[in-house]
């Protein structure tokens, strides 16, 4: 049960509202991170069996304890969605286990193949319930100061099934399916893996994945999707690891509500791991992706992504994830003026250092930065409000910077608190590389038509950030994180009656938590709450909160 818990939290959010991620015509993120899930949870379920085995025998307590801590520590970058970290750290855990004792964890994985030839087929039935809610309040000047609240409850039920079964020592097929019937929607998956080889040498990897779901009260909308997978990973030295595959998916939507065009894609990747020592993991990945869609071709496009990052684990309490991802992407059918969708290059930059302090003390900080521009400026022609035709505004290229320094205290041996400061910084310009970024400086295209449309403007925030996390291995996960940020922008046009880009003040509060209370029974929960209140117009305050609540009995 332990190998799908974490898994199962995951799966039960994304189930939760499902046409969220059906209406997305960009990055589908699940696509990127499936390979560094799989690699998580599979090390998850293997050092559980070591550190078992080593407390059975009562063996060093103090290594032991050690490897627990960087299993805590993965699940956190887990929680928050950095599977390819998480598996990193894991894969550290894994070689302090081989320096424990030399050919300790072979000896457990040896005997765990032979105890799962025993037992060939694992089958677990879930009977899942809950409910979600949402609701969304807003007091907008174009409504004459009259507050509008909107509010949704959707209870649901459903069964869900996960299996694997070991026919060979080198063949595994899972299987994961699950029924969900709920008030506004009825969703069904279906999601079939073979693998075929050995960690220590070569696998293949195919995966099946089936998804539809039909909006039955609100919408007259539903989709039907299907991606496939194949994966081929070579496992040539303890240093060398290389994977290339191919993914195709299809997406059909219908409906007379449905918004968004069904669409093909295909990704063609590769990646090359290399292991220098057991502190340090470095990857390089390459993507080739095309999409084509069945109504606008104007949104085709196909893309080159590259992506590089470095894992360093120094001394205790201690690491350096650093990652640069460049992305070239072409809208090779939009000729128009009259698109939002340019060809554009993008660069990406994300550094996360972890400085252990003492042995519950640490300082964090965590940055990134953005920079994308267009091979032109997009220009989007449509009326405004007062009757003038081919009214255009531009969309411009942008720099994004953000940071997130904390202090991070261990509590006991399972709490972390965690205090910091927040910063964003977001400067818009026509031809940036040639433009000379200051904040100062506005972009004013379209000022004369600013209580139409939303105006591209420069703006920063800044706040503090509070959480407390509590992660066991019996099963328990907790997660509170409460930011709070003022969002300013210094250059928008002081115009009475302006609806958006208005100096705010943002509290954001997000909880969620997993409790495993026996073999049996599981019980999930995520919240979440938005405050957004104008600092001098209160005809712009707003606020949304959505929960999430299941409940799983497995038999």
């Amino acid at each position: 049960m332990l190998k799908y818990r974490l898994k199962n939290f995951l799966l039960c959010f994304l189930f939760a509202n499902p046409a969220l991620y059906a209406q997305t015509s960009e990055h589908d993120s699940l696509t990127f991170i499936a390979d560094y899930e799989t690699i998580y949870l599979l090390n998850q379920s293997r050092l559980k069996k070591w550190a078992t085995n080593q407390k059975a025998l009562d063996k060093n307590q103090e290594n032991v304890l050690e490897i627990d801590d960087l299993r805590n520590e993965a699940q956190l970058f887990a929680e928050s969605g950095d599977f390819e970290t998480a598996a990193l750290l894991l894969d550290t855990a894994i070689e302090l286990t081989k320096l424990t004792k030399p050919n300790s964890l072979k000896k457990e994985m040896d005997f765990a193949l032979t105890d799962q030839k025993a037992e060939k087929f694992d089958l677990t039935r879930q009977i899942i319930s809950g409910m979600d809610l949402w609701q969304f309040r807003d007091a907008y000047a174009y409504q004459l100061e009259s507050q509008s609240s909107e509010a949704a409850l959707n209870p649901f039920g459903g069964l869900r099934i996960l299996g694997n079964y070991r026919y060979t020592t080198a063949s595994v097929f899972e299987i994961m399916s699950q029924l969900k019937v709920s008030k506004d929607y009825n969703n069904v998956e279906l999601n079939l893996k073979h693998s075929y080889g050995r960690p220590d040498g070569y696998t293949l990897v195919v995966e099946n994945r089936l998804e539809g779901t039909k909006e039955i009260r609100s919408f007259d909308s539903q989709y039907i999707g299907n991606t496939l997978l194949f994966d081929s990973r070579f496992n040539l030295n303890d240093q060398f690891n290389l994977s290339a595959g191919n993914d195709y998916r299809v997406r059909r939507y219908s409906g007379e509500d449905a918004f968004s065009d069904s669409y093909q894609q295909n990704r063609i990747f590769t990646t090359v791991q290399y292991n220098p020592s057991i502190s340090t993991r470095a990857f390089g990945n390459y993507n080739y992706s095309t999409r084509s869609h069945d109504k606008i071709d104007s949104l085709d496009y196909f893309e080159h992504r590259f992506d590089l990052s470095l894992f360093y684990l120094t001394t205790e309490n201690t690491s350096i994830f650093l990652e640069n991802t460049w992305t070239r992407r072409n809208y090779y059918n939009n000729s128009s003026t009259a698109s939002f969708f340019k060809s554009y290059q993008e660069e990406y930059i994300l550094g996360d250092i972890k400085i252990g302090l003492s042995k519950r003390v640490a300082l964090g900080v965590r940055s990134d930065f953005t920079l994308r521009f267009h091979d032109e400026n997009t220009v989007v022609n449509e009326n405004g409000a007062h009757n003038q035709a081919n009214n255009e505004w531009t969309i411009p290229d942008y720099i994004n910077f953000s940071g997130n320094p904390r202090l991070l205290f261990t509590i006991f041996s399972d709490w972390q608190l965690g205090v910091g400061y927040l910063y964003n910084l977001r400067l818009y310009r026509e031809n940036i590389l040639d433009s000379q970024p200051s904040v100062t400086s506005a972009t004013t295209t379209a000022l004369e038509y600013l209580q139409n449309d939303i105006l591209f403007d420069d703006y920063y925030s800044h706040g503090i950030s509070l959480s407390i996390e509590l992660f066991r291995i019996d099963g328990l996960m907790i997660s509170l994180t409460n930011q709070y940020q003022q969002k300013y922008f210094p250059n928008s046009p002081d115009i009475a009656g302006r609806l958006f880009n208005q100096d705010t003040r943002i509290n954001s509060i997000l909880l969620f938590s997993s409790w495993t209370i026996n073999s049996k029974w599981e019980v999930n929960a995520l919240v979440n709450y938005d405050d957004e209140q104008a600092l001098y117009d209160e005809q712009s305050d707003m606020n949304n909160s959505f929960l999430s609540f299941d409940i799983s009995y497995s038999f």
